[in-house]
């Protein structure tokens, strides 16, 4: 998503799993159920935060806005699960958190926006480019590539990024296709189209994202290539 280095982005992590956990601790005040259920919420969310941030992506797995969906239910299944559990467990009760339960509400009302914004056009209303790419969409470009320019185009409500690039040894347009190819497909997820355009691989319930078409450069050199991405 960003070209932000990949420690920094763990940095974000502890926050993306602490309200989970204090949900999960006001529903569950048994050592063992928090124990058990804490380590699976904190796999589940981990896993989903990697692929949210870019860190994670290949077949199989989700997109970064169904990453982003998943956060909230992901973590009400796993901390109702451990409620009903630690019901079950016979535990002696334990004074819980005043307000328990308002947090718990808190959390749907926080989990229904969080995925509400990332699939609706609300997303605009609240400055999420959802519908438009950005540069971690295709940035940064490997060593045998090199950005010349960079500019966005935007119509009513989606933007589309337009990208000139050649390669530092001077490379033909036939190899610097084949280079954008590569990365496309081994680093960002792309999938070649009957209709020759690169679309990103379908996620579990987001059937399609962005797409990346190349042109050839309009001043008539054969050693850049023009990139539209939308």
């Amino acid at each position: 998503m960003t070209d932000v280095p990949w420690p920094l982005m763990l940095l974000g992590l502890p926050v993306w799993l602490a309200p989970a956990y204090l949900l999960l601790f006001t529903l569950a005040p048994a050592r063992k159920v928090r124990f058990v259920a804490g380590a699976v919420l904190a796999a589940a969310l981990t896993f989903l935060y990697l692929v949210t941030v870019g860190l994670l992506s290949g077949p199989g797995l989700p997109m970064w806005t169904e990453g982003l969906f998943l956060w909230g239910p992901t973590t009400l299944v796993v901390s109702g699960a451990a409620f009903v559990a630690d019901r079950w467990s016979g535990a002696p009760a334990t004074a819980r958190p005043e307000g328990g339960w308002a947090l718990v509400a808190v959390f749907m009302v926080l989990s229904f926006c969080c995925g509400g914004c990332v699939l609706t056009p609300a997303a605009h209303m609240v400055d999420i480019p959802i519908d438009s790419p950005m540069p971690g969409v295709v940035m940064p470009l490997p060593s045998d590539l090199r950005l010349i320019s960079a500019d966005r185009d935007c119509g009513s409500e989606t933007c589309s990024d337009l990208y000139v690039i050649d390669s530092p040894d001077g490379a033909g347009r036939a190899e610097l296709t084949n280079r954008l190819r590569a990365h496309l497909e081994g680093t960002k997820g792309f999938e070649l189209r009957e209709d020759g355009f690169w679309c990103q691989r379908s996620g579990w319930f987001v059937q399609a994202e962005f797409c990346a078409a190349m042109f050839p450069d309009p001043a008539g050199s054969d050693s850049k290539v023009n990139m539209h991405v939308s």
